[in-house]
């Protein structure tokens, strides 16, 4: 059973915070991401797990044992650990085979030992047919998979990716997305993985820790963190939504123009987000109002659409003036200056905070 736990993780270069009190629990075989733009902090937290920089703040647990903080910190080669960058570092001059090996030979196991757990590592990456190849005559991702294959053999306790899929066009990083989710099921090595891509953190995860100026402002599932993000910066972050301003009052949840139960919190000013998915969009050819138990419907206009091919976008403004995005599905066309009736979950519109989480719930 793997552990790794950061402790109130800060590093700091002056009066700056590059990571600030950091606090999160990875579990044995999690693949947990670290997804943020650039700058915020993502990218030091991992080098700070791998030994590469000294904490100013905090520690580093890895199974319980103390490998990092202010006072010293394990060498990067004593922590069980495997890193992979954003180049491939794969060695031009050895073949497929013998870059997956390196690792084994540098700890000296037998020759035979190497041969069979490099076999055994290609097969699992689909590589066994390139054994023999040299990195020059491989496309990128097949590089790609030998770093990974090369990592994977060593049967570290964490492995750790520094956005990975960067240096890749966009459809060979889905298939690579898609090889690293199929690797961490097979091998179940406990993963943190750094990117600023927001469908790659989504696709591979089993948590994910939004990072904003250093610190955590959601940690939580893939689909937790789309369909209840906590925060402004969480919510606009991870895909689109639409913010609204509102206020909470008598156990109400009140905005311009509607309102709806609200689930608790002390009464004042209110931040609300409303997926663009959790919109529909419904002819209004009269004044009846559609009902149905749970769901608002608000009086709008069609005022801009974009097809997208799988969607329709549409730019729409409600009889207050408040403006809103909503998808819908190709075969339902609303033209621009379309009135229509806007169907809105209740259970949709989530109240979201400006201050990020001092520190992630485990």
């Amino acid at each position: 059973m793997t552990t790794l736990q950061l402790r109130g993780l800060t590093k700091a270069y002056g009066a700056f915070k590059a990571v600030d009190d950091l606090s999160l629990t990875l579990r044995d075989g999690e693949f947990l991401s670290l997804l943020g733009p650039s700058g915020c902090g993502k990218t030091t937290t991992l080098r700070m797990i791998a030994g590469f920089i000294t904490p100013t703040e905090g520690t580093i647990l890895l199974d319980g044992e103390e490998i990092s903080s202010p006072s010293g910190v394990v060498p990067p080669e004593r922590r069980q650990m495997s890193m992979i960058f954003q180049s491939y570092a794969i060695w031009p001059n050895m073949t497929v085979a013998q870059n997956v090996g390196f690792g084994l030979r540098m700890k000296k196991l037998p020759k035979d030992e190497i041969a069979r757990q490099t076999a055994e590592v290609l097969r699992v990456v689909q590589l066994d047919h390139l054994a023999g190849r040299y990195p020059a005559e491989l496309s990128g991702g097949q590089q790609q998979r030998v770093a990974l294959a090369r990592a994977v053999a060593l049967q570290p306790k964490v492995m750790l990716l520094d956005e990975p899929l960067s240096n890749l066009d966009a459809n060979l990083r889905e298939d690579m997305r898609s090889e690293i989710k199929r690797m961490h099921t097979e091998f179940g090595i406990t993963t943190v993985y750094v990117t600023h891509d927001q469908a790659e953190a989504m696709a591979i995860s089993d948590r994910i820790a939004v990072i904003n100026a250093g610190r955590i402002e959601q940690l939580d599932t893939p689909h937790r963190l789309y369909s209840r993000p906590t925060t402004r910066f969480a919510a606009e972050f991870i895909g689109r939504t639409n913010l609204l301003e509102g206020r909470r009052q008598s156990g109400r949840m009140v905005f311009d123009g509607f309102d709806v139960p609200s689930s608790g919190g002390a009464d004042g000013a209110l931040l609300a987000s409303v997926r663009p998915q959790n919109l529909r969009l419904l002819p209004r050819r009269d004044g009846a109002v559609p009902s149905e138990p749970g769901m608002l419907f608000l009086p709008g206009r069609v005022t801009e659409r974009i097809f997208l091919g799988e969607r329709w976008d549409y730019g729409l403004t409600l009889a207050s003036g408040t403006g809103l995005r909503a998808a819908g599905p190709p075969e339902e066309d609303f033209a621009t200056g379309s009135e229509v009736w806007i169907a809105v979950p209740e259970a949709a519109i989530i109240p979201v905070e400006d201050e990020p989480m001092r520190e992630a719930a485990e």
